[in-house]
């Protein structure tokens, strides 16, 4: 309770999500994702740009966000507790940054991702996970 979430930068917008899934806050983790980009990326993924509209964003990222709600109803929320982790963000564009993300567990374990994060209406939002 009294957590703040902060979307200033990339970085504290990654961590507003990590805070949202330990305080269990499904409505603030829908509010740090980027649904409405990562629906736009996959769409444009698939090929067909002649075909894409802002309705059809709307309703991918619609399906989108009810999957991640569905996804953390079923499995929970991932856990962060004992996790130290530590990100840095290159902004690339006006209004996009990839995010590096590195986990240190208390076995010792080390994780590494890059995710997408894109700035919408003056606030940063997490995006998609970049494969590498």
């Amino acid at each position: 309770a009294g957590t703040t979430y902060d979307y200033s930068t990339p970085e504290k917008a990654l961590q507003s999500l990590e805070n949202a899934y330990t305080n269990k806050d499904i409505e603030a983790a829908v509010q740090s994702k980027a649904f409405s980009r990562e629906a736009l990326n996959m769409l444009l993924s698939l090929g067909h740009k002649d075909i894409i509209d802002d309705d059809l964003v709307k309703k991918t990222a619609e399906v989108l966000e009810l999957s991640f709600r569905k996804q953390v109803h079923d499995n929970g929320f991932p856990n962060f507790t004992n996790i130290s982790c530590s990100a840095t963000a290159k902004v690339t564009g006006k209004d996009i940054a990839i995010i590096t993300e590195i986990c240190r567990y208390p076995d010792k374990g080390i994780s590494k991702q890059k995710l997408n994060a894109y700035l919408i209406e003056n606030k940063w939002k997490v995006g998609e996970v970049i494969q590498e």
